[in-house]
């Protein structure tokens, strides 16, 4: 009370040379760090009506739905002191917060801004499904970082959200680098129970290869962290927006003999690899270039007998089956061809056979 007094003073000598209005008490509060567990913080926010007349609350409206403000609708007498309880509600919420809490009265049409903030930590089953990958003290949202489509020429960027669980301030290092990767955290230095955001940014234009591109970065958490491997994955693909009418109607065109590679029956006791061909023609009138033919099946080797092909021309693309990376069954695996005809710059070829 006598604290509340003081302040009460404080503000009407402060307002002896202004015009008359409200005095807020405080317009900001820290709730610090504290547990998910708590469920709900609550504080006050008061001010004196320093007016000759009654002052009424007319509008109290927050930034968000989990922060919630409540007030008493009397009038608030001059001299009196009026009350604006606000609550924040925590679960499913860790992390640093700032909320706002917008306040109208009868004494003043512009609105007055009430700030509340706070670190909550978060408690095992919050974090386990927003930061679902485990890294020691470390959660990511993600295991890798997915890129997505990247165009040939461009850097494209993506975000990981990470969160330190632990009661010590954590930073990352990196080690093992492509070099069309760039990775970085934000803010380097992660405070416990805060969430920080891993950036990461993917140049196709030194990747030099086109369709899946996957490589990884070493991080280490210090101090005393695990070491682990980050993939990042992109997907480059070749700009053919541009190309002008003319351009087009001289372009590649990508013609595939066959629709599958058919190793046929590869006998259980072989280990000696299995192969099969198809034949690639170009019917444009401008050279068809092969970007890249692969298959993400480590069974599956590719090789593409040349890269150009002119007008009217073929290549073979040849696979090779490794028997010993798959003991039975049926063969079912597909390879990638990707080229620089603009219709269809990606084709999908199957390969069968069978173990028996």
């Amino acid at each position: 009370m006598k604290k509340l007094m003081v302040l009460i003073a404080a503000c009407a000598l402060a307002l002896a040379a202004q015009a008359e209005g409200l005095c807020w008490l405080q317009t900001s509060h820290d709730f610090g760090a504290f547990s998910e567990n708590l469920v709900e913080v609550e504080t006050d926010f008061k001010f004196v009506n320093d007016t000759a007349e009654p002052v009424m609350i007319t509008q109290v409206a927050s930034s968000c739905g989990c922060t919630v403000p409540s007030y008493d609708t009397d009038a608030v007498a001059p001299g009196d002191t009026a009350t604006i309880k606000v609550k924040f509600n925590a679960i499913g919420r860790p992390g640093r917060f700032t909320k706002h809490v917008y306040v109208r009265t009868t004494a003043n049409h512009d609105r007055t801004r009430l700030t509340i903030n706070g670190v909550v930590i978060g408690n095992a089953s919050t974090i386990s499904t927003r930061y679902p990958v485990d890294r020691g003290p470390l959660k990511f949202e993600h295991g890798a970082a997915m890129v997505g489509k990247v165009n040939a020429r461009s850097i494209k960027s993506t975000f990981v959200d990470i969160y330190n669980q632990s009661h010590d301030s954590l930073r990352l290092e990196f080690a093992n680098v492509p070099e069309f990767i760039t990775i970085g955290v934000n803010p380097e230095a992660l405070p416990p129970g805060e969430m920080s955001v891993l950036n990461v940014f993917f140049n196709a234009a030194t990747a030099n290869e086109y369709g899946i591109v996957t490589d990884s970065v070493q991080i280490s958490v210090q101090p005393g962290g695990p070491t682990f491997f980050f993939p990042v994955v992109g997907i480059v693909e070749e700009d053919f927006s541009k190309l002008t009418p003319e351009q087009l109607a001289s372009a590649p065109q990508v013609v595939i003999v066959g629709d599958r590679f058919d190793l046929g029956k590869v006998p259980l006791g072989s280990t000696n690899t299995v192969e099969a061909s198809i034949e690639v023609q170009n019917q444009g009138k401008n050279p068809l270039i092969i970007r890249r033919a692969y298959s993400q099946d480590p069974a599956i080797s590719v090789r593409v007998d040349k890269n150009e092909i002119k007008h009217g021309k073929k290549a073979k693309i040849t696979v090779t089956f490794d028997p010993s990376t798959q003991p039975s069954g049926l063969i079912n695996s597909r390879i990638t061809i990707i080229t620089n005809d603009p219709s269809q710059p990606t084709r999908s070829i199957r390969v069968v056979g069978e173990r028996k």
